[in-house]
């Protein structure tokens, strides 16, 4: 499966190997990130209402939603473990990466990087690690900030 989503609020669920549309679901807002659990049938996505919400990718039913950002999130990236989700807030917001628990959705840890302008995020192999990307590359450990 494939998902693609835009500023229509629509992630369209394809199938790889035939290039059909399996299915659709709407969000509250426009859709600046999605990413896969590398461990289940979950899609996280992420935008413009500083809304993360969590799909079932079999069924496009919405799991969950999370608030967190003072604006548009410009990024998501789940965990390789799929514990863990990273979300980050652009230049005109605040300026941050939201670190979150994907089974309960509770934000685990704000991180605010220096000279932070809301640029992409990923997970290192360790599930603890996250490279920014912005003025600069800074690596967090984010179990201690």
């Amino acid at each position: 499966t494939l998902a693609s989503a835009g500023a229509d609020k629509t992630i369209i669920f394809w199938d790889v190997a035939t290039g059909e549309q399996q299915r659709t679901c709407t969000a509250p807002s426009m859709i600046k990130g999605l990413d896969f659990s590398p461990v289940s049938p979950h899609l996280i996505s992420a935008g413009g209402s500083a809304t993360i919400k969590s799909w079932d990718v079999v069924s496009g039913e919405a799991l969950q939603t999370w608030k967190g950002h003072g604006g548009t999130i410009r990024s998501v990236v789940v965990s390789w473990d799929g514990k863990k989700c990273a979300t980050s807030g652009d230049k005109a917001g605040d300026k941050a990466v939201s670190v979150w628990d994907v089974e309960s959705g509770k934000l685990v840890r704000t991180l605010t990087p220096k000279n932070f302008m809301g640029g992409p995020v990923a997970w290192m192999p360790d599930n603890d690690r996250l490279v920014f990307g912005s003025a600069d590359v800074q690596i967090w450990d984010t179990t201690t900030g």
